[in-house]
């Protein structure tokens, strides 16, 4: 293809180290973009600005101390992304109070001795992982074809 060796493989390093970044972007895209629907925007923004500090941090710790060149700023990305995700979910499902409510009645439902599978089911779709992965999954194929076209 006339590309450049050493060129190829440094795109090649970075593609491997960023690619689970994009899987932890999108799911951090769709809670941002669900907590805004609720009109609670203020958590994404402050997890945002604690994003871009620790993504600061996180550079000049993998790539000027580690000198993990750059393999270092694709787990740089992962870990911040991975971060701000996990922090906006522990604040979805702990301090919105309509999730809150529905992981309650899911685990008090759990407990119930006449549960059946079918209503198990039904319960998991509705608040569970599934929901979650059916508003992440997209952002995440929109994101890396977004990236791809680039």
């Amino acid at each position: 293809m006339g590309q450049d060796a050493e060129v190829a493989l440094y795109a090649h390093q970075y593609n491997l180290s960023y690619l689970p970044a994009v899987f932890f972007y999108g799911m951090l895209d769709g809670t941002r973009r669900y907590l805004s629907s609720c009109k609670r925007t203020l958590a994404a923004t402050l997890v945002q600005i604690f994003g871009t500090c620790l993504q600061m941090v996180n550079l000049h710790f993998l790539v000027t101390v580690k000198q993990m060149d750059i393999v270092g700023i694709g787990l740089s990305c992962c870990i911040t992304n991975g971060c701000m995700w996990l922090l906006l979910e522990i604040y979805a499902r702990f301090w919105v109070p309509e999730l809150r409510s529905a992981y309650v009645s899911t685990h008090d439902a759990f407990r119930q001795p006449e549960f059946q599978e079918a209503h198990a089911y039904r319960i998991c779709t509705k608040v569970g992982i599934y929901e979650y992965i059916c508003i992440g999954m997209p952002s995440v194929f929109a994101i890396c074809s977004e990236w791809w076209a680039y």
